[in-house]
């Protein structure tokens, strides 16, 4: 009777399980990455958030493989219209009424009228940035756990 080794066959088999854990560390770690950049965003802006509306415009997408089915890739961001002008700020600029209209504000002088005013700009507020700093640290973290974890099987 034959003795046979075949280190191919065993060793394909854990090289495959190996990669089962680091793509489902991936998985893992997407998702995690872009909730908590989300979170990150929701909780610890500098804009003034007056009606929630940007607040509640920033969101992830949820997590799906990638082609090759050996990865994962989701999206968050911030999908108000104006979530770049609060982002990236603004440069001064002219504010001009529709045609045959004027502008209204009113202020601690009373109310205000005009055709054009001349805005004077606004401060960067950046929160998707830090937000995804975030999530790239998180993701980080969660592959470094995936790679850890398929170490340890191929070690045993």
């Amino acid at each position: 009777m034959p003795l046979t080794c075949d280190v191919e066959s065993s060793l394909e088999e854990d090289w495959t399980e190996a990669m089962m854990h680091v793509v489902h560390g991936c998985h893992t770690g997407v998702g995690a990455a872009v909730n908590e950049g989300v979170a990150e965003a929701r909780s610890l802006h500098a804009y003034k958030d007056r009606t929630a509306g940007l607040t509640r415009s920033t969101q992830a997408s949820l997590v799906q493989d990638t082609p090759d089915g050996l990865g994962a890739e989701a999206e968050m961001g911030a999908f108000a219209a104006y979530a770049s002008f609060v982002e990236n700020g603004t440069k001064p600029h002219v504010i001009s009424a529709r045609p045959g209209g004027f502008l209204r504000w009113e202020d601690s002088d009373g109310v205000h009228y005009a055709k054009s005013v001349n805005h004077p700009g606004t401060r960067p507020a950046p929160f998707m940035g830090p937000a995804y700093l975030k999530a790239e640290r998180v993701l980080e973290r969660e592959l470094e756990l995936a790679v850890a974890g398929a170490q340890k099987f191929l070690d045993k």
